[in-house]
């Protein structure tokens, strides 16, 4: 038994190697996360990345390219409408494919992607808006943004709200039609592995929401290094994920980050009542 704290603390570290894998090959985690979508774009431009169902219950995919062009859209968007790096930009809505294509935009120029748990009180909204000093909101409907609305006097950052069902994509991307290529490229570039990527509050279940900061670093290192240790479910042909987890948590933002770093296509769904059926008529080599 170790006989003081010094002791201790070695002894607990060697534990930790013991059971720590390291990583097979040296990790580049100096990376904005776009960079993952971005080169998933250029490996395979044509080959389904993301999936949505449409209003007759099928599937329908958006190529890697055109997923990857649809979110520097909305990048200049949010670049024309003032968003800077380090600024915080809030979605609050149930996991959908327009959350992921939000988030990723977001975070490219270099802002942080604040989620919301779409039960979240008009309470908890104010505490999380002002805690992280949310400048846009992106709410998923009406019922939402009027949540938003209702706190919006006590959040004095906050400049502007969109929403999902009402047009709020193509509202954003027109703010970007003058941005250029080279302008977004210029944010992009300026956000790295140890800048701020997302602040990650808890659903509030049990208290006060409490927010943990994580970089791109963070997500880019867990990315490829379960790449490197899961090579069959992440970087195989042909892999499937149906995910219905809240990307307001953090283990259903990192599977969205692996299935960009790998191969799988990624289908986004939250709507329980129908869960059965869409993973028997998705298919999906992964359900979480």
């Amino acid at each position: 038994m170790p006989e003081n704290i010094a002791d201790k603390a070695n002894n607990d570290t060697h534990i930790v190697k013991q059971f720590t894998n390291p990583v097979k090959e040296p990790i580049d985690s100096d990376i904005n996360l776009f960079d993952l979508l971005d080169e998933r774009a250029r490996r395979d431009p044509d080959g389904a990345m993301i999936e949505y169902k449409t209003e007759d219950g099928t599937w329908q995919p958006y190529s890697a390219q055109v997923f990857r062009d649809m979110v520097i859209d909305l990048a200049k968007g949010l670049i024309g409408l003032g968003v800077n790096k380090g600024d915080s930009v809030a979605i609050v809505s149930r996991t959908r494919w327009e959350w992921t294509a939000l988030d990723m935009a977001i975070m490219s120029i270099g802002a942080l992607t604040v989620p919301v748990y779409e039960t979240n009180s008009a309470s908890q909204v104010s505490w999380i808006f002002n805690d992280s000093k949310v400048t846009l909101a992106i709410a998923e409907d009406d019922g939402q943004r009027d949540k938003i609305e209702s706190v919006r006097s006590e959040v004095p950052t906050l400049r502007n709200v969109f929403v999902i069902e009402a047009g709020g994509l193509n509202a954003i991307k027109t703010y970007g039609e003058s941005v250029t290529d080279a302008e977004f490229r210029e944010y992009k570039n300026a956000s790295h592995g140890d800048d701020r990527a997302t602040i990650v509050y808890t659903s509030g279940s049990t208290g006060t929401p409490k927010g943990v900061e994580l970089t791109h670093r963070n997500f880019a290192f867990l990315v490829r290094s379960a790449l490197q240790y899961m090579p069959r479910a992440g970087a195989w042909p042909n892999r499937r994920l149906l995910l219905f987890l809240p990307l307001s948590h953090v283990f259903a933002r990192f599977m969205e980050f692996f299935s960009f770093g790998g191969t799988i296509s990624l289908a986004l769904s939250s709507n329980m009542k129908t869960m059965v059926k869409d993973f028997e008529t998705f298919g999906p080599t992964l359900l979480l």
